[in-house]
């Protein structure tokens, strides 16, 4: 039984965060109002190098839903303190991970 619910939990945790296209429209939206001083935050766009391409960042190996949300939460000081809502963090980590390749 112990080793049923190991492949429970296991299968759970690697079931996919699903978005839908509001919450990634709202997502690019704050990227475009807040990000793009520092960042290119869609794929062919204008935008500063200061830190990396939404969509290299969308493309790290291992990178996380989780990670994202932690990042976003506590930023690095270089980075500006948003203070943003769950919500709001919620709609950028759907939007990055909309625009990885794999």
């Amino acid at each position: 039984m112990r080793r049923y619910a190991g492949l429970l939990v296991l299968s759970l945790t690697a079931v996919p965060t699903f978005s839908n296209a509001s919450e990634i429209a709202e997502g690019q939206r704050l990227a475009k109002a807040w990000c793009v001083s520092c960042h290119v935050v869609a794929p062919g766009s204008v935008g500063a190098d200061a830190g990396p391409s939404f969509a290299s960042v969308a493309d790290r190996p291992g990178l996380s839903a989780g990670a994202l949300r932690a990042w976003l939460t506590d930023p690095h000081p270089i980075m500006p303190r948003f203070d943003l809502s769950e919500r709001q963090i919620q709609s950028l980590v759907a939007y990055i991970e909309s625009l990885g390749s794999n």
